[in-house]
């Protein structure tokens, strides 16, 4: 949330949120080894950035890597939440 309305203020347009674990190095989508945070856990940043945010017009894009590991159903399925 913090990070939200810090954007905001500095005048960003939006923020990116996505739900790639840390795993170092980090890799590309295309890359064995990646993991994803659980479902929830990326669907609650998601509501608080929005929540925190002071203006509609700021826009809160979310991505997710899970078609890599878990196949298109679950990436949307993800995508959804």
């Amino acid at each position: 949330m913090h990070t939200v309305r810090s954007f905001e203020r500095a005048g960003a347009n939006a923020i990116q949120l996505e739900d790639e674990d840390k795993v170092f190095p980090k890799r590309c989508g295309h890359f064995e080894g990646k993991a994803v945070i659980p479902d929830q856990e990326i669907a609650e940043k998601v509501r608080a950035a929005i929540e925190a945010r002071k203006s509609d017009d700021f826009l809160v894009i979310a991505r997710t890597d899970a078609f890599a590991m878990h196949g298109l159903d679950e990436a949307m399925r993800r995508a959804e939440l």
